[in-house]
């Protein structure tokens, strides 16, 4: 049989590595929280461990303090403020996210894919 498109790539080909680089994209990011007007200030460590808890809890940090959110679990994480203020976006085991809030107070968090595993972040000036 004789190709009617010779030297050209069929399309159903074109069509798969869109969506591959479609889903890649999607996949890596849309969904994690930052503000680029504010500065970030480096700030704590928090473990998620194997057993969905976390280490330390509570945590504080300041204004404008980020917060690294470590997993050192087996299953993906997503810290996510109960009060919306922060969102560490999906956080795959062996990986680590940064979430920043500008809100003071006291912010109770869960994983919104484990909601049993709470936690409280403390935000002081």
């Amino acid at each position: 049989m004789k190709s009617t498109n010779p030297g050209r790539i069929p399309i159903v080909l074109l069509l798969s590595l869109f969506s591959v680089v479609a889903i890649l994209t999607l996949a890596c990011g849309g969904d994690s929280y930052s503000s680029p007007t504010e500065p970030r200030q480096a700030g704590p460590v928090v473990t998620i461990g194997a057993n969905h808890s976390y280490s330390p809890d509570p945590i504080t940090i300041s204004v404008g303090q980020s917060v690294t959110w470590r997993n050192s679990g087996s299953d993906a994480h997503r810290i996510i403020a109960v009060d919306g203020t922060f969102d560490s976006g999906t956080i795959l085991p062996g990986y680590s996210s940064v979430a920043v809030t500008a809100s003071l107070g006291t912010h109770p968090y869960t994983c919104s894919i484990h909601p049993t595993a709470t936690g409280t972040m403390v935000v002081r000036n």
